[in-house]
């Protein structure tokens, strides 16, 4: 178990936050939105889950990589 590499440098913006993240119509980011909601994060507050986003980077623990295509 490791720490994220580069956390240092996670870019969070603010377009993906509620364009996506916090988008509960987008038909990608929907599950994801009503997840966040779920927490108790809004379109409103956006820059919470940005700040819990980068915390979770900076101190949280990799437990295990996985690759994906796209």
């Amino acid at each position: 178990m490791s720490i994220m590499p580069n956390a240092n440098v996670a870019e969070f913006s603010a377009a993906k936050i509620l364009e996506y993240l916090l988008n509960a119509p987008h038909p990608d980011g929907a599950g994801k939105a009503a997840f966040f909601r779920g927490m108790g994060y809004r379109r409103a507050d956006w820059h919470l889950l940005t700040d819990a986003l980068a915390e979770v980077a900076a101190t949280g623990v990799v437990r295990a990589v996985a690759t994906t295509e796209r």
